[in-house]
């Protein structure tokens, strides 16, 4: 059976009237031309409660024709109830693919959600709607009938436009700011290196302390200036996915940490024999690095320090969480913490990051579905838990 047998294309477009006094003289006009005429309880009851609905709601017969429109469809459509009445809907879409998906819906094969649908226009030209479908049963009306709720999306699209605009152009200005900090950063270290290499037997102690300040102060801008990158390159859900095998990527992690963990004592502990995670490899590296590494930062000192990597199955949801036995972490702070610049101890030697890795942490997760939290209470170590969807959202 092809499209347009499944729903039929001989339009019957009604002249609009002059003036329609009231819902009840639109409700009379459309039982009086519909193709398969609803009972009277069946239209009170459709008048009554979608009547004044902000959405656009029809009411769609075996046959493919519109059996009742409310007052919305001529706000959102540019169609009135009365036009409507006894119309094949086929007669609205402006898409093939459109088509093939409503017969699916008619024929009880699939459910429409948030579907974009292409809408001719009465003066000519299209609009885009967003249609979710429901069913009336027979208890309800004499023969089954499909109800089309339909939403202009027409501003959304032009916001999603205007941003997705603003979000390149941030991205633009980031990019020069970033290349405009990097130059002076490369001469400082460049030259540094050089005062290091070519001077150093006849600096002092204070001297070469003064050039270890200068470089560790340039490192930490160039990581900066690496990381507000990232942060505004994580702007859309789109990048490619794939089953990653988290140790692989952990592995990696702990041996580029080695010096650090080393250095601090600290005990990584990771995971036997954790799940694949279908996610972007790229992403999911930053996750782990930024959580691990800022739990080396802000551990507390003491014996038997460790830091331990847990994945495990959350039902719809895999979650990642990384303990760590350090400082902990006041209630008061636990949101601001993933709030860019912000640090606990950024006075503090030990406490030199950056202040994005944990915004990057929850703008990751936020943008593909999940969410991030900590758990944690001053002198008990704190838990940073991440959780992502299964299935793309």
């Amino acid at each position: 059976m092809t499209v347009r047998e499944a729903l039929p294309a001989e339009a019957s477009v009604r002249s609009v009237p002059e003036c329609l006094p009231s819902q009840t003289r639109i409700v009379d006009l459309a039982r009086a031309e519909s193709s398969a005429p609803l009972d009277e309880a069946t239209f009170e009851t459709l008048a009554a409660v979608l009547g004044n609905a902000p959405d656009a709601v029809l009411a769609i017969d075996p046959r493919g024709r519109i059996s009742f429109a409310n007052a919305a469809a001529e706000e959102v459509l540019g169609w009135s109830p009365s036009r409507l009445a006894g119309t094949p809907v086929a007669t609205l879409l402006a898409d093939s693919e459109d088509l093939e998906c409503l017969r699916d819906c008619l024929q009880g094969r699939s459910q429409l959600r948030d579907r974009s649908l292409m809408i001719r226009c009465p003066a000519g030209g299209h609009c885009k709607v967003s249609a979710s479908s429901g069913s009336l049963t027979s208890s309800v009306c004499s023969e089954p009938q499909i109800l089309l709720h339909l939403r202009d999306i027409g501003e959304r699209l032009c916001n999603e436009a205007e941003l997705i605009r603003t979000n390149e152009e941030l991205e633009h200005c980031i990019n020069e700011l970033a290349h405009d900090l990097r130059s002076p950063l490369v001469a400082l270290l460049g030259f540094s290196r050089l005062l290091r290499q070519d001077y150093g037997d006849r600096l002092d102690e204070t001297a070469r302390h003064f050039i270890d300040r200068i470089e560790q102060a340039g490192q930490t801008m160039e990581s900066l200036v690496h990381n507000l990158l990232e942060l505004a390159r994580i702007d859309r859900p789109t990048e490619p996915r794939m089953h990653v095998d988290p140790s692989a990527i952990l592995g990696q992690i702990k041996a580029e940490l080695k010096p650090k963990l080393d250095a601090a004592a600290i005990d990584l502990v990771l995971p036997d024999d954790p799940p694949l995670i279908f996610y972007n490899r790229t992403r999911l590296y930053q996750v782990f690095s930024n959580l691990i590494g800022n739990a080396i930062e802000h551990g507390g000192p003491g014996h038997d320090a460790k830091i331990r990597v847990e994945i495990r199955d959350a039902g719809d949801v895999l979650q990642i969480a990384v303990r760590d036995s350090g400082r902990g972490i006041p209630r008061e702070s636990h949101e601001r913490i993933f709030e860019v610049f912000q640090s606990l101890s950024r006075s503090q030697e030990r406490g030199r990051g950056s202040g994005i890795g944990l915004a990057i942490v929850k703008k990751i997760a936020e943008t593909h579905g999940g969410r991030v939290w900590v758990e944690s209470e001053p002198s008990q170590g704190s838990t940073f838990n991440v959780t992502f969807p299964k299935a793309a959202p």
